[in-house]
């Protein structure tokens, strides 16, 4: 992992979508830049280095919350359903997570360890919304009679969703979080990508023809990041 001359490790990811160099900081004070396509890296400790108060403020407030990355309850909205969450600490290599009938989840292991923590509970979000987001998705595909290819679930943080030129649709993990209906906004949204790439008048239209007052719905979409918990943000 590149470090600065002044200690701060980070990662790189080269982003289509970028316009400019972002640097963004975790929960789990991972520091994470964002760069256009082409951009030269040369330069980026400096860049970083220039940032480093920034970067330091956010440390210390997220050392400050640490108490949010071990959550007591998941509130899944896109199920209906609660989970209360327990911690096991115990000598480990690695951390479980155990479901109970009763939506009670157990992470079992060293549970003082964050970043851990933090990947245990992600990656249980994922599971589940492969299994749910899917299940859902292809009885919206059947019921619309628009096919699509495959699915993906990702960890994002500025898309809900995505559908390619080869139909293949990409969900974010995190809609689970979200209401029933606006996740449904979004899984409805990107199945008429299948048949209208882009985002012209047709490509409304026959949103609307499943979704009524599709547009409200469309601008909701851009403001729930409330739903989402600060430790389920990539």
């Amino acid at each position: 992992m590149p470090k600065t001359s002044n200690g701060i490790e980070y990662t790189v990811r080269e982003s289509k979508r970028a316009k400019r160099v972002l640097v963004t900081v975790s929960p789990t004070s991972h520091v994470e830049v964002v760069i256009p396509p082409g951009y030269q890296r040369k330069g980026l400790p400096e860049l970083i280095e220039g940032q480093s108060d920034w970067i330091v403020k956010q440390f210390k407030q997220f050392c400050t919350m640490n108490w949010s990355l071990k959550p007591e309850t998941i509130d899944l909205k896109t199920m209906g359903q609660k989970w209360s969450v327990k911690y096991s600490n115990r000598d480990a290599n690695h951390l479980s997570v155990q479901e109970s009938p009763s939506l009670s989840l157990t992470l079992d292991g060293d549970v003082d360890d964050l970043v851990q923590v933090n990947r245990a509970l992600n990656g249980w979000v994922r599971r589940k919304a492969q299994i749910i987001l899917g299940e859902w998705l292809e009885t919206l595909s059947n019921e619309l009679s628009i096919p699509f290819n495959r699915l993906t679930i990702r960890h994002q943080r500025t898309r809900w969703g995505s559908c390619s030129k080869s139909n293949n649709i990409s969900l974010n993990q995190n809609l689970m979080f979200l209401p029933r209906s606006i996740t449904r906004y979004v899984l409805i949204h990107e199945l008429c990508h299948v048949k209208q790439p882009n985002h012209g008048p047709n490509f409304w239209r026959l949103v609307e023809q499943h979704v009524k007052n599709s547009k409200p719905m469309g601008i909701k979409t851009r403001k729930t990041g409330c739903f989402v918990p600060g430790w389920a943000n990539p």
